[in-house]
């Protein structure tokens, strides 16, 4: 999806003549070719003074290249990496974790859009992809902490207590770390 000053676009001939930030939630590469660089893309009609705002989960190596290739290629000067911690529709409600880097001048853009976004918001002015770095970072700690909050329950199933009731205790106790 791309979203261009709060309107929301399907990705099918994206209006975004005029606009001052697009933001694009996109979890695939390819996608992400199709919504910017596409026949319909939100290439058409941007400005160079555009800020492009991405809330993609990418690699930091593919954002990178996404930047070389608006700078270099389509004139695009200002691109923002910002992971956002939960979903779409706790984006949309602001009620998010951003995690930003870019370019002193592009994250300077983006963050009047960014602020608006979320109810926390962290800054990196380095190149971008660092919001993708921390991404990585918390996913592996939310993967641990998954797979150890199951491996607790089946101890606590083989100890003869039933699954609800360990969940139940390990939520509210001193062991709810996810």
């Amino acid at each position: 999806m791309a979203f261009a000053i709060g309107e929301l676009m399907d990705g099918e001939s994206v209006a975004t003549e005029g606009v001052a930030a697009l933001i694009v939630l996109i979890s695939h590469a390819d996608n992400l070719n199709d919504v910017i660089f596409g026949n319909e893309g939100a290439l058409k009609g941007l400005h160079r003074d555009v800020v492009v705002i991405l809330c993609s989960t990418l690699l930091p190596s593919d954002i990178r290249n996404l930047e070389k290739h608006l700078t270099d290629d389509c004139a695009i000067a200002y691109l923002v990496d910002a992971y956002a911690s939960r979903g779409k529709s706790e984006l949309l409600d602001g009620k998010v974790m951003i995690t930003s880097s870019g370019r002193s001048d592009a994250i300077a853009r983006a963050q009047p859009f960014l602020s608006a976004m979320c109810d926390k918001l962290y800054i990196f002015e380095s190149e971008v992809g660092a919001g993708s770095k921390i991404n990585m970072v918390n996913d592996l700690l939310e993967g641990i902490h998954l797979v150890a909050s199951l491996e607790a329950i089946s101890l606590g199933v083989k100890a003869g207590i039933h699954p609800w009731i360990v969940y139940d205790i390990i939520s509210t106790a001193a062991g709810n770390s996810w």
